[in-house]
């Protein structure tokens, strides 16, 4: 068993050795002389002392709690293949501390510590797993109830039902996917003046998503909501002058739609408009 010593001595002492005078520390409850061991360690580039200089910041114990720093030393040591810095750094990810959550990263880390063994990466794959299956089940029946409500207001004319419950049909949400339905209710919203489903439904008939394609009938449908001032379409018959698809070329009244989609900050009206702008300068 090894023998505390002074910090002063660190220098003498190898990164394990370091990591091991922690490790006393810690056992008494020094927690402070345990992090300032453990940082020796770490910033030597042992993978023990970093994961468990990470531990420390993670739980605030010798140092002030950070979880950005514990997130930064779990990655270091979890990289050098270390198996509790992989199964830490896994914890991060899924749970969100230090970083953004991020499940395809955490069962990345979770595999790599249960393929060395680590009883606890099978456990935590078990678990993310379960919870991803219970929350995609749980989205599955919201989206189901979404629809069958979007279906029932719809019938009933409401314009925002009708949009949605085409949203539901475009992108299989709550339903099967099925662009020629997604039309149709995009087409029963337009003819009330929604101006986004004017939108949708000039898109469709831009890309023959759900219907031919007749550029002409996607001006129209553009010109309806753009004139309603929303920005996506403004930009979308912008693109139609420019190009003269279902209408003239008219360089002009492209840069006019461009400008009014970009002063709402339509962020590709201000990208077309400042090429168009050197274009024609």
């Amino acid at each position: 068993m090894a023998e505390k010593i002074s910090l002063e001595l660190a220098e003498q002492l190898t990164p394990e050795q370091q990591v091991e005078q922690g490790m006393l520390c810690f056992q008494e409850q020094d927690y402070s002389g345990a992090a300032d061991w453990f940082t020796k360690a770490a910033m030597a580039g042992d993978p023990v002392g970093q994961n468990n200089l990470g531990l420390c910041c993670g739980s605030g114990l010798g140092v002030a709690q950070d979880r950005d720093a514990a997130f930064q030393w779990y990655t270091q040591s979890a990289r050098q293949g270390y198996v509790k810095g992989q199964y830490n750094l896994g914890c991060c990810y899924e749970f969100g501390w230090g970083t953004d959550m991020d499940d395809v990263q955490a069962e990345r880390w979770y595999q790599a510590a249960a393929d060395q063994g680590l009883v606890g990466g099978f456990h935590a794959l078990e678990q993310l797993h379960k919870r991803q299956l219970e929350e995609e089940q749980t989205r599955k029946e919201q989206e189901r109830a979404q629809f069958v409500a979007c279906n029932q207001a719809a019938q009933q004319w409401d314009a925002g039902a009708q949009y949605q419950l085409a949203l539901c049909y475009e992108l299989g949400r709550g339903t099967q996917k099925d662009l020629t339905m997604a039309a149709k209710w995009y087409e029963a919203a337009a003819r009330q003046g929604h101006a986004q489903a004017q939108c949708a439904l000039g898109t469709c008939f831009y890309s023959g998503q759900g219907v031919e394609k007749d550029f002409a009938q996607a001006v129209q449908w553009y010109t309806k909501a753009a004139e309603q001032g929303d920005a996506r379409a403004q930009h979308n018959l912008a693109v139609c002058f420019k190009n003269g698809q279902g209408v003239e070329q008219d360089l002009e009244q492209a840069m006019t739609w461009y400008k009014k989609s970009a002063d709402q900050g339509y962020a590709r009206a201000v990208q077309a408009l400042e090429k168009l702008t050197a274009q024609m300068d």
